[in-house]
């Protein structure tokens, strides 16, 4: 009798550790497919995770994050399902993370989702995916600015490039050349590398940059998916970063990851870095989901947003991410142990020229 007790167990309950194992919150080891991953906070380079609750709009996910001289300022992603519509949140936070004031949701007509916040030269601007109210299946990237004392949005424009029906997940870059000039750039894929620059702010014009090329070393691709768009790709000193996320199926679910890529500063912004395998650590995925995706099977972390942040002697990046489309965390990873962790991108020759260009990138949105 105890052989049939002890077969039911092995039957029904190790399913149940496998799972826990592969949300990384447990600690105890890695699932088949990601076991050879090391945890990064146990290689020091995550410090901790921690949620972020928005007061008044629960299940508030997919934020993006800048400073503020007090403080910082996030944006978050609020799904009106009585109206069937995604809306833009705004709140300020202070420098513990702590909500401040109230959360003030956008009174746009348009339908927004994931906005990126960014600073060019002193106006706050917000970019993300607009959806078609005629026809929800089509979506742009509409670039938005942002009054700071509101918090409401304003002078909305669509960027004029969209190939594909569905636009989602442009990378913003913003440069300051050795002149003073400031761009617009937009990473519209990362492989091959196309980079579009914004040519007038107020009517959306934009012209090719960068036009599509392949670097070699990007060996991601080939275990976790498509490289996509994820957090603005912001100077950090000689270099660019940029939280990027990418999925891929395992069984009957799907996962989101997301790793980490350095740029050159300047044109042509050639890959330097990337990630060796998904930023995972323990307290990932453990979002419960909100009522209506309940069914779902998915596990998302959606990275939006990094602020830079010294502390004694240490430089820490509070990356903001949304998780399984139902909350909000904030994961602290160490700067030099993050870029240290990265594998270096063999060197390429890549053009770079704003000369007319009629073909596309079509990309996996």
């Amino acid at each position: 009798m105890r052989y049939i007790v002890l077969l039911f167990v092995l039957l029904f309950h190790i399913p149940c550790l496998s799972e826990k194992v592969y949300s990384a919150s447990s600690g105890r080891g890695k699932s088949v497919l990601l076991k050879h991953i090391p945890l990064a906070d146990t290689e020091k380079s995550v410090r901790k995770i921690f949620s972020l609750s928005i007061p008044g709009y629960p299940g508030a996910y997919n934020p993006s994050i800048v400073n503020l001289e007090q403080g910082f300022l996030l944006s978050f992603r609020y799904d009106d399902l009585r109206r069937n519509k995604s809306m833009v949140g705004m709140v300020r936070l202070n420098r513990r993370f702590e909500v401040v004031g109230s959360p003030v949701l956008s009174d746009t007509l348009l339908e927004l989702e994931d906005m990126r916040l960014f600073w060019i030269e002193g106006v706050l601007y917000a970019s993300g995916t607009r959806v078609e109210i005629r026809s929800p299946t089509r979506t742009a990237i509409a670039l938005c600015q942002v009054d700071v004392q509101t918090l409401k949005l304003k002078n909305a424009v669509d960027l004029m490039y969209h190939p594909q029906q569905v636009e989602k997940n442009w990378t913003p870059l913003v440069h300051s050349n050795s002149s003073g000039k400031t761009d617009l750039f937009y990473i519209y894929s990362h492989n091959p590398q196309h980079v579009l620059r914004v040519k007038s702010i107020s009517t959306g014009a934009i012209e090719h940059a960068i036009l599509p090329w392949s670097q070699k070393g990007l060996s991601w691709e080939h275990k976790w998916g498509a490289i996509r768009g994820g957090t603005p790709c912001v100077s950090i000193g000689d270099e660019r970063l940029e939280f990027f996320h990418s999925s891929f199926n395992d069984k009957n679910r799907r996962w989101w990851v997301f790793g980490a890529m350095t740029f050159e500063n300047s044109p042509p912004f050639r890959i330097k870095a990337i990630s060796q395998y998904p930023i995972m650590a323990q307290g990932m995925y453990t979002t419960p989901l909100v009522p209506r995706f309940k069914k779902r099977t998915f596990r998302v972390a959606f990275p939006g947003g990094f602020v830079e942040v010294k502390k004694k002697k240490k430089t820490l990046f509070y990356l903001v991410y949304g998780e399984n489309d139902s909350g909000i965390k904030v994961m602290v990873l160490d700067k030099k142990r993050l870029l240290a962790s990265m594998k270096k991108v063999p060197y390429s020759e890549r053009p770079y020229s704003s000369a007319p260009y009629r073909g596309s990138s079509k990309v996996r949105r």
